[in-house]
């Protein structure tokens, strides 16, 4: 004996839409130790769509309309909005570029007051001449020279005197090594 299957095709209104399922009833099999039959389960099977209605006319594709969606937004005039936004910005920037141009042209020549030009000055409220600077930063080249050559000379000594104590350790074994034979 072949299955038996039916269907169900459901619609539903949301949003707006038509939203149109099909569905399969699958019965299940019975459970033998009871003799109870399953109740019927719904499995989705396809195919399913949604629809966005326009317009209902009184004839097949003319005629009175009857209905008329109202939220429906055509997709040439979300082009045509898509394309103003882009052409909005587009004369923005160039807007932009001509107040840039003359913003420069009436500000040429004129004298900037730099902000942090006091941020260096002493407590005496000069600032250091460049003479002072220099010898500031020789001095402080020196200092670090003089570092980094106590330092680097600390590191040889160290190595020099481990380099030592490795090799009078191999002589003393050389020396055990002597007299044992």
């Amino acid at each position: 004996m072949k299955p038996f299957i039916d269907h169900v095709l459901s619609f539903f209104i949301a949003d707006g839409r038509i939203w149109f399922r099909n569905y399969q009833i699958v019965y299940e099999a019975t459970d033998d130790a009871k003799g109870v039959q399953k109740e019927p389960v719904l499995v989705e099977i396809g195919p399913r769509f949604v629809l966005n209605p326009i317009k209902i006319f009184d004839g097949s594709f003319g005629g009175v309309t009857l209905w008329e969606n109202p939220n429906y937004v055509s997709p040439q005039l979300l082009r045509t909005s898509m394309g103003a936004k882009r052409s909005a910005r587009y004369q923005d920037r160039i807007l932009a570029k001509k107040q840039r141009r003359e913003h420069v042209a009436t500000t040429k020549g004129a004298a900037v007051e730099d902000e942090l030009s006091e941020v260096f000055e002493t407590a005496n409220g000069e600032g250091e001449t460049d003479a002072e600077r220099e010898q500031r930063t020789a001095a402080a080249d020196t200092n670090l020279s003089k570092y980094a050559k106590t330092a680097v000379q600390k590191k040889a000594v160290e190595t020099a005197e481990l380099a030592n104590e490795v090799l009078r350790a191999q002589a003393a074994e050389d020396d055990d090594g002597d007299v044992n034979m």
